[in-house]
């Protein structure tokens, strides 16, 4: 699964780096977690802006499913292509805070 969970995110990367419709906005893929049967992959992301345009990049991410999967199975080779499920990864936002944090507690 693993493999597979590889593929899926490399590929994302690139179908999501050439949408037209993010305005440009920095995304990355944190990371993709697929279930044992391929009908549900997990896409956790982080974006490069305020919290309100890392919202909606996940709003449009998530309108636009469709095409993404269409654009994936052309380069995927898996015998089913999951369905996608865009969220959030606040894991480096957590870690700012309590870097953040830290650093006010020293002073």
């Amino acid at each position: 699964m693993e493999r597979v969970n590889l593929e899926i995110k490399n590929d994302l990367s690139k179908i999501i780096s050439n949408m037209n419709t993010l305005n440009g906005k920095f995304v990355t893929i944190a990371e993709v977690k697929t279930s044992p049967d391929l009908y549900l992959s997990r896409v956790l992301i982080s974006v490069l802006g305020s919290e309100e345009e890392t919202k909606e990049v996940v709003k449009i991410l998530n309108k636009s499913k469709g095409y993404i999967r269409r654009e994936l199975a052309k380069v995927l080779k898996i015998k089913r292509i999951p369905d996608l499920e865009f969220s959030l990864d606040y894991v480096e936002q957590n870690a700012l805070k309590i870097d953040e944090l830290l650093n006010k507690i020293k002073k």
